[in-house]
């Protein structure tokens, strides 16, 4: 084994999300890694760990309880490439209280070989401190399930749900690292207040700015008939109808431009 060690003698770096992935093609990459390992592909083993650490916060899916297990294998493994024993412990235990009946193919854990007895020193550590989760607007998981708390003494998978099952973000947090800040839900008072469109609804401002021209015609035609009622040399006979035309006209003007006042407003914001 010491040959690749000394080929894989360095962490592989997290690389940015560029699209979704799946959780089938996330657990793909750790069968790749334990077959690199058993035959000492040291390039082969570093790709697959590349992979899998680049598709993980990816991820548009919830995963299980048993794709998180693998996903911590394959951690540990790499961490016991790296001759950090104390990481790969606590990433098997991290396996191991996903999927208590984790196991790994004997070709890279032996009876009584060196990952063979990490494994069992995993399954003898104790549950280890926990740190409750701060409330969230859909659902939290931590390694495949619902959780309202998360383990601090070893790493976790943490994932944030939406209401409809929509993966929102995943993490892979260590146990010495935060909780990533999420929203609270929000209260009633906030889901009482409007929030501001990324873009401004093009019908609500067509809508917003017909009905703001309709309330200008009525508010000239209100007041052409008021200035004719005040106007001495208006027959007395058409008094009543200038006066109930200047009504009619300024209160439908006062009316439409409340409307699209309101429709400006939809423009720019939204419940």
């Amino acid at each position: 084994m010491m040959p690749f060690l000394i080929l894989l003698a360095a962490a592989t770096a997290h690389a940015a999300c560029e699209a979704p992935t799946d959780v089938v093609a996330l657990s793909a990459y750790v069968p790749s890694a334990q077959l690199a390992m058993g035959s000492l592909d040291a390039d082969g083993f570093s790709s697959a760990v590349e992979g899998a650490r680049s598709a993980l916060p990816c991820l548009a899916q919830p995963l299980t309880p048993i794709d998180a297990a693998g996903y911590h294998g394959l951690e540990a493994l790499a961490a016991f490439a790296e001759a950090d024993t104390d990481a790969a412990m606590r990433s098997f235990a991290s396996a191991i209280a996903a999927t208590p009946d984790y196991r790994l193919p004997t070709v890279i854990a032996p009876p009584g070989g060196d990952v063979d007895t990490l494994l069992r020193q995993a399954r003898e550590l104790s549950a280890g401190e926990s740190q409750a989760l701060p409330p969230y607007d859909g659902i939290v998981m931590v390694d495949g399930a619902r959780a309202l708390v998360r383990p601090t003494g070893r790493p976790c998978v943490l994932q944030l749900v939406g209401p409809r099952g929509d993966v929102r973000a995943t993490y892979y947090l260590f146990g010495s690292e935060p909780t990533p800040r999420y929203d609270p839900p929000p209260t009633l008072a906030t889901r009482l207040l409007p929030e501001l469109r990324q873009r401004p609804s093009a019908p609500f401002a067509v809508a917003a700015g017909t009905t703001a021209i309709a309330a200008g015609g009525l508010y000239w035609l209100g007041g052409t008939a008021h200035a004719r009622y005040v106007d001495p040399s208006t027959p007395y006979d058409d008094l009543p109808g200038l006066k109930a035309e200047a009504n009619a006209a300024l209160g439908g003007s006062v009316a439409l431009g409340i409307t699209a006042a309101m429709l400006t407003t939809l423009t720019f914001l939204e419940w």
